[in-house]
C-alpha cells in the first residue's frame, strides 16, 4: 500500500514544481533573471553575452533570436566576427558563414 502514497507525493511535487527549464542546472540563472539581464543589454557584445547565458541554460532558440538581434546592430568587422562565432557555437553554420562574409566585406 506504499505505492499509492508514493504516486500521490510524486504528483504533488510535479504540480508544485517551478516552471524552470528541465535543462537548467542548479546554480544557473533563472529564466526571469536571464530576461532581466537581456532587457538591460544594448550593444552587440552585451547581447552576445546574454545569448551565451541563454544557450548555457538550455534556451537554444531564444539564444539564436538574441544573436539575430545582435546582427541587426552589428557595424564593424569585429562585430560580425563575434556574431559568426556565436552562430557557430549554437550550430548555425549557414548563419556563421554569412556573418564571416559580412565581416570580410566590411574589412575591404
Amino acid at each position: 500500500m506504499r505505492y499509492p502514497l508514493l504516486l500521490a507525493l510524486v504528483a504533488a511535487a510535479s504540480l508544485t514544481g517551478t516552471s524552470a527549464s528541465l535543462a537548467q542546472s542548479p546554480g544557473q540563472p533563472s529564466r526571469s533573471q536571464l530576461d532581466s539581464d537581456l532587457a538591460r543589454a544594448s550593444g552587440v557584445g552585451e547581447l552576445l553575452q546574454a545569448a551565451d547565458r541563454y544557450a548555457n541554460s538550455g534556451y537554444q532558440q531564444e539564444a539564436k533570436a538574441i544573436v539575430d538581434r545582435a546582427a541587426q546592430k552589428a557595424r564593424s568587422s569585429s562585430d560580425w566576427q563575434s556574431i559568426a562565432a556565436a552562430y557557430l557555437r549554437l550550430g548555425y553554420m549557414d548563419n556563421a558563414n554569412a556573418a564571416q562574409r559580412r565581416s570580410r566585406d566590411i574589412s575591404r
